[in-house]
């Protein structure tokens, strides 16, 4: 033994001076053969065997993945946690699953294919390939899995992109581990059709093409998600399109999507409903006449219009509009913060908007709270979700797009966010906390796992590394915010949304790759533009006002195609405070709960039974549907018959008898001032009439009634 010692020394020398001889005579810059990646055996657990698990069902809500499991079996929900789901395989219960004189005889192969009683069936049939790998690897006394084997992305192809009605195509998917070995897992994969009235997906990854659209195709594997599209064409006309004009970047892109649809496009909105619809989007009011006038001339002229928009976006009314937009996102509720909170909440970001300040800029002095500080909006921030969990799942959807509540328990199921993300995070929001109304730093403040119940350090979502405990977590996440492209995102979506009824991403808070959107260019080229223009709201809001694809015509039968394709505009509910205030613009008598209007109260909780029974937004998360057919009984029966509505209607009837204006003259002011267009000859003949039956006073509220009450009247074309 003695003798070994200077020997490997000497071995150990020699293989060292030959090594640096070598690296010596390599020429610079030529490349050295790399080591291939290790591809896994097919006994890898991560890799073979543990996606089986969740390709054929098992650890699915309804059976092995529930909370607590299903006979004496509990799998991690969706197959979230591969170590976990081994432990549980292989050593729980002595392992009565995997025990058996040969593979065959095994309880989860018997099990599986059905031969012993089995609440969830057969679900592996015998002599599959699947059955064939499990048996294989229980052959192999059933090797644990390796970190070399994890499961870093996946990649997904096609054979083609688009697809006439009726034909197929096969979705492949390859899987990179983090030894750098690329595998083919196409038959593990799990695919979903996210349109299957457009395309069909199959078990094995065979998409068929059933009618015109695009057909987005969710693909999961080993707790990654990815989706790949495919267009159905309208027709198959091989003809090449003429090149698009040059365009902005919504219409371009848009273009795009509608030349590989084969697709038309709608045509221009007419003058009355398009001055509708940007006066509703831009203030939340209806036009004045002076402002129709400038309007008539600014219509047919690109620049005429740009300065019209430009004019109306920097108005007190579309700040305040745009305010609102932002405070209901950002659910600032009186009742939850209380009322002074809650006004300087609104001033704070009334003031950023006005100014057109960076998002980015805004939202980081948001997050930027001081300690001990009652005063400022940033302590109204941090009091909108006392719980540092809650407050932390708020942050990351309705800031970033980034839904982890579902990680709170257990691995996001089409998402990346673990439990440990969502302690790590929440416990940043633990370290400051709220005393009363006031924010105070908590240094040792932490979450605990729920499984493990130990503390985690904290970090921001997605980054690897713990955040220094040293720098106060305010700065840490006010810090995160600026140049932030999902925030960027998310306010394109969300603006999107409020311009056109629907967002580019649905849910517009939960962007996400396996949540695609059908004009991903779009959004992506517009977050760009949107980042590159200092983050500006308005900015924002203008480039999407001038773009064609906003100033089309709404489809007088939209079908489900042109909606979800075209972006054609469809017809969208006033929201509760712009019904009321139409109300009073058109019958000149004020709601008494909200003299300057109701669009101008930006306290959402101000007593009052009819912007209750017009579905105001309760600033809890959930958006009301605006949808024109949407509309509630209670809010129908409100405009046909409350007492509240009649009065302001009398009221407004009475001013306008005392007047010298004819009949006709007055009728066809309410006209315009309530439907933003003239007077029909057909509704003219039927009002006429009903109009000389009538006292002058009573004629004009019958008229009053029958405009609030015209289907037109509380939409936006």
């Amino acid at each position: 033994m003695e003798n070994k010692a200077p020997l490997a020394a000497l071995l150990t020398f020699a293989v060292t001076a030959i090594a640096t001889a070598f690296a010596a005579a390599t020429p610079m810059g030529v490349k050295q053969p790399q080591k291939p990646a290790t591809q896994p055996p097919a006994t890898s657990f991560r890799v073979n065997v543990h996606p089986l698990l969740t390709r054929y069902g098992c650890s699915q809500g309804a059976c092995h993945g529930s909370a607590a499991g299903r006979g004496g079996l509990r799998l991690s929900l969706l197959g979230g946690n591969p170590d976990a789901d081994f432990s549980t395989i292989v050593d729980s219960a002595n392992g009565r699953l995997v025990s058996g004189a040969t593979p065959d005889d095994t309880l989860i192969l018997q099990k599986a294919t059905g031969k012993l009683s089995h609440g969830g069936g057969e679900r592996i049939p015998a002599g599959s390939t699947a059955y064939t790998t499990l048996k294989t690897w229980l052959a192999a006394e059933m090797p644990a899995p390796t970190d070399t084997d994890v499961i870093k992305d996946i990649y997904v192809s096609a054979d083609v992109a688009v697809l006439q009605p009726g034909a197929k195509a096969n979705i492949r998917v390859r899987a990179l581990t983090k030894s750098g070995a690329t595998v083919n897992v196409t038959q593990n994969a799990i695919f979903d059709s996210l349109d299957d009235g457009t395309a069909a997906a199959s078990a094995s990854g065979t998409v068929t093409a059933l009618r015109p659209g695009i057909a987005r195709i969710m693909v999961r594997f080993e707790g990654h998600t990815k989706a790949i599209a495919f267009t159905v064409p309208l027709n198959a006309s091989t003809r090449p399109l003429p090149p698009l004009p040059k365009l902005g970047i919504i219409d371009q892109e848009v273009g795009r999507t509608h030349q590989a649809l084969r697709a038309v496009p709608g045509k221009r909105a007419a003058e009355a409903s398009l001055l509708r619809r940007i006066h509703f989007d831009t203030t939340g009011l209806a036009p004045t006449a002076e402002q129709e006038a400038r309007f008539a001339i600014a219509y047919d002229s690109k620049s005429g219009m740009q300065t019209y928009i430009n004019a109306l976006l920097s108005s007190p009314d579309a700040n305040i509009r745009w305010t609102r937009m932002l405070a209901d996102a950002l659910r600032v509720d009186s009742a939850r913060i209380g009322p002074d909170a809650a006004r300087r909440y609104n001033a704070f970001l009334l003031t950023a908007l006005t100014a057109d300040q960076p998002w980015d800029k805004t939202v980081a002095t948001l997050l930027m709270a001081k300690p001990n500080d009652a005063t400022g909006p940033q302590a109204a921030f941090w009091m909108t979700y006392r719980d540092p969990r809650d407050l932390a799942e708020f942050t990351a959807q309705t800031l970033f797009a980034k839904k982890i509540a579902c990680a709170r328990c257990h691995q996001h199921p089409y998402d990346r966010w673990t439990v440990n993300d969502n302690v790590s995070y929440a416990t940043l929001f633990a370290k400051v906390r709220t005393a009363g109304n006031t924010i105070v730093r908590d240094p040792l403040g932490t979450i605990p796992h729920p499984e493990t119940g130990a503390t985690l350090p904290a970090r921001l979502l997605g980054s690897a590394q713990p955040s220094p405990s040293e720098t106060p977590p305010q700065e840490i996440l006010a810090q995160s915010t600026i140049g932030n492209r999902d925030l960027a995102t998310l306010i394109v979506n969300r603006t999107w949304k409020e311009l056109f009824g629907k967002g580019l991403v649905e849910p517009i808070d939960d962007i996400r790759p396996g949540n695609p959107s059908r004009f991903p260019a779009l959004l992506t080229r517009l977050t760009d533009a949107f980042i590159e223009n200092g983050m500006r709201i308005k900015w924002l809001i203008s480039t999407i006002l001038m773009s064609q694809t906003y100033q089309q015509q709404t489809s007088p039968k939209p079908d489900a195609f042109r909606e979800a394709h075209i972006l054609t505009h469809a017809k969208r509910r006033l929201t509760a405070e712009m019904l009321d205030d139409l109300i009073t613009h058109t019958t000149g008598s004020t709601n008494p709960a909200v003299p300057a209007g109701a669009m101008r109260e930006l306290d959402h909780r101000v007593p009052n039974a009819t912007l209750d029974a017009f579905d105001r937004c309760q600033r809890d998360g959930r958006s009301p549907e605006m949808s024109p057919d949407s509309e509630g009984l209670t809010a129908a029966l409100h405009r046909l018959a409350a007492p509240e509505i009649q009065k302001r209607s009398a009221t407004g009837a009475a001013a306008l008898a005392s007047t010298n204006s004819s009949l006709e003259s007055i009728t066809r002011q309410l006209f315009q001032r309530g439907l933003t267009r003239p007077v029909t000859q057909a509704e003219w003949n039927v009002i006429n009439k009903m109009q000389q039956q009538q006292p002058r006073r009573q004629a004009i509220e019958d008229t009053l009634w029958v405009i609030i009450n015209h289907p037109e009247f509380g939409v936006r074309p």
